[in-house]
């Protein structure tokens, strides 16, 4: 069975992330071979391979939010090759951090507008991803979007998802309870200028 699961041997991984446990778990060689497969997968789009890694791993679910040195987690990769079962099956898992951030400060829903994948950006959405954290940058999804609908010339075929995000920034940015994850308000960039536009 291992050999079948292996796609990738030289994926680097340093981090497990367990809300249950107060202490980093160790990782054994084997762990880090079904966590360099779970990647693998999650670049690929074989939520099949990951639901089997959770089941015989000694990780079991707390797989799904594995970072690699750059922290980059499997949603992050299924949101960059737009893997949308991939992305279903991660955002059911019960423990799945939905607005993990890499080294640059993007989540998944950055890496999803970069891209131009609305359907992953509606899944995250739906799931609770924060369109208000902003990557190192001060820039948030919505600036990604926008970027790439700009270059695309494809405004008129993201403006419906767009509002929807803006709606949703603009909300956040309003509330005044936010996650232990949550960013915001850390730069002077505002978002004020997307209102009406």
């Amino acid at each position: 069975m291992k050999k079948m699961l292996r796609v990738i041997q030289n994926y680097p991984t340093v981090a497990i992330e367990d809300s249950d446990q107060e202490e980093n778990m160790v990782i054994t060689i084997e762990d880090q071979e079904y966590i360099r497969d779970f990647f693998s997968a999650s670049l690929t789009g074989h939520p099949d391979i990951m639901k089997e890694i959770i089941s015989i791993s000694d990780l079991g679910a707390n797989i799904v939010n594995a970072s690699d040195n750059r922290g980059t987690s499997p949603l992050h990769c299924a949101a960059t090759r737009g893997h949308e079962d991939v992305i279903e099956f991660l955002l059911s898992q019960p423990n799945i951090n939905i607005n993990p951030r890499d080294d640059q400060g993007q989540t998944a829903l950055h890496l999803a507008a970069e891209k131009g994948y609305l359907n992953v950006i509606k899944l995250l959405m739906n799931a609770g991803a924060q369109a208000s954290i902003p990557n190192h940058k001060g820039e948030t999804p919505v600036d990604w979007l926008k970027f790439w609908a700009t270059t695309e010339n494809k405004l008129d075929i993201v403006s419906e998802t767009l509002d929807a995000m803006e709606d949703a920034l603009m909300a956040q940015n309003n509330s005044t309870h936010h996650d232990d994850a949550l960013i915001v308000g850390h730069n002077n960039y505002t978002n004020s200028h997307y209102i009406g536009d």
